[in-house]
């Protein structure tokens, strides 16, 4: 077994001309559902992260998008689930949608820049979150958000499947029921 890192994108787009068999990324409507299946794994809600001063000023406001269009931002590259959700929820709110400080896929890296910076914010998943706050010392600021980030799935070529992708598939499946439940 070999593993790649990579966005979504980019990892669909191996899976599609078969340099990848197998594909655990989010669902995005990037992609074609002639050529790939997709299965669900699990949702994960966003957290907005922040260095331990700004998170303390944040949590003692209530959640304004215009404001923190003008904090640092680190996002996810153009074009990946997570940066399109959050452009669309600062559209919503009807504000233009930050402009990233940093682009960056990296959790830790994430963290780290959001920890060095006084102005620094990003979104990630709760479970990313709560790691980052053990690693990097960034804090969860304590919003609630009315929506969750686009699920994990796990894609296949929709075309010639082997036994050991199902085998995997199985195996994936039993790992995160046992995961989620604990």
């Amino acid at each position: 077994m070999t593993l790649h890192e990579g966005t979504s994108e980019q990892l669909l787009s191996r899976l599609q001309d078969h340099t990848l068999d197998l594909v655990i990324g989010r669902a995005s409507t990037a992609m074609d559902p002639a050529q790939v299946s997709m299965e669900i794994l699990y949702r994960q809600p966003p957290r907005l992260i922040a260095g331990r001063r700004l998170a303390a000023r944040l949590a003692r406001v209530r959640l304004d998008w215009r404001r923190l269009s003008e904090l640092d931002w680190v996002l996810g590259a153009p074009h990946t689930p997570i940066r399109e959700q959050v452009a669309s929820i600062f559209l919503g709110a009807g504000t233009a949608p930050p402009i990233p400080l940093t682009e960056s896929y990296s959790s830790r890296l994430i963290g780290e820049v959001v920890a060095a910076g006084e102005r620094t914010v990003s979104i990630v998943p709760a479970d990313i979150a709560e790691e980052l706050v053990r690693v990097t010392g960034v804090l969860i600021v304590p919003y609630t958000f009315d929506w969750s980030l686009a699920p994990v799935a796990l894609f296949r070529r929709a075309a010639g499947r082997r036994p050991v992708d199902q085998l995997f598939a199985v195996s994936l499946r039993d790992l995160l029921r046992e995961n989620l439940v604990h």
